[in-house]
């Protein structure tokens, strides 16, 4: 017996053309309900994800650039309160200084104005001491002539006693 193989081509079978076309119209109408209803909240879910993705990136290298902005004010700051610090050390230093060289300034001069005092006190000494020594070497004179006078001496004793007083004087 001989064995029949029927192979139909899509057009040949009785059925199989009309099935084609059902497929292409179901296809059709599903690829339509999904892109009416599945693709469009699919394709705006992607979206929107895209563009939180977009912002959050966005956001973060505005974050960097902000970080970076304020390490740099942060380093411009921090070198101005090293600077103002110096030149508040160095004020200070000469500040001192100047403390110093009027304090000195000013023992010098207290110094000298007791050194001055001292001497014009000094002088004012030797002067009351001369005149006082004068009083004295006069009440002295006045004494010794009036023992001259009281003893009657010859000359020769009278120079004697005159060198004598002198001497002492």
């Amino acid at each position: 017996m001989a064995s029949t193989n029927f192979v139909f081509a899509a057009g040949d079978s009785p059925s199989g053309g009309k099935m084609v076309i059902w497929t292409w119209i179901i296809f059709a109408a599903l690829f339509f309900v999904l892109w009416k209803f599945a693709f469009g909240p699919i394709m705006q879910g992607l979206e929107s994800r895209e563009q939180t993705i977009r912002q959050s990136l966005d956001q973060a290298e505005q974050a960097r650039e902000q970080l970076e902005q304020i390490e740099k004010t942060q380093e411009e700051l921090i070198a101005k309160a090293q600077h103002d610090a110096k030149e508040i050390i160095e004020e200070a230093r000469k500040a001192a200084d100047e403390v110093s060289r009027s304090v000195k300034q000013k023992a010098n001069e207290e110094a000298q104005v007791l050194i001055y005092n001292a001497e014009r006190e000094i002088q004012e000494k030797q002067g009351i001491a001369r005149l006082q020594l004068r009083q004295e070497s006069a009440d002295l004179a006045v004494a010794v002539a009036g023992k001259i006078l009281s003893e009657k001496l010859d000359d020769e004793h009278t120079q004697k006693l005159t060198e004598k007083l002198i001497n002492e004087i």
